[in-house]
């Protein structure tokens, strides 16, 4: 199940979402770093956090969650300070 109305998607809320969030946590509250995982499956997530948010890949954890008759994969992402702001000055995100 995907969230949100289906015209709504594409349009760069979620990185939006991402980077705020980045920011607010970097910024404002002053953590050095932040982890999540994705299953495999949510390529659109993992497009989003990999390509498009500057996280990287950690790891991943073979075979972790079962759905739709086989297992899938649990890839683990993080990024730092540093990987944010690296990311903030290429890509000029908020420049505007």
């Amino acid at each position: 199940m995907l969230i949100g109305e289906r015209e709504m998607r594409g349009k760069g809320y979620a990185l939006d979402v991402v980077m705020t969030l980045m920011r607010f946590a970097f910024e404002e509250v002053g953590l050095y770093r932040l982890d999540t995982d994705i299953i495999e499956y949510n390529a659109a997530s993992l497009k989003l956090y990999l390509e498009k948010s500057g996280w990287r890949k950690e790891g991943i954890k073979n075979g972790w969650y079962f759905r739709r008759g086989r297992r899938w994969d649990k890839v683990i992402l993080g990024v730092t300070k540093e990987n944010y702001e690296e990311h903030c000055k290429s890509t000029g995100y908020w420049e505007n």
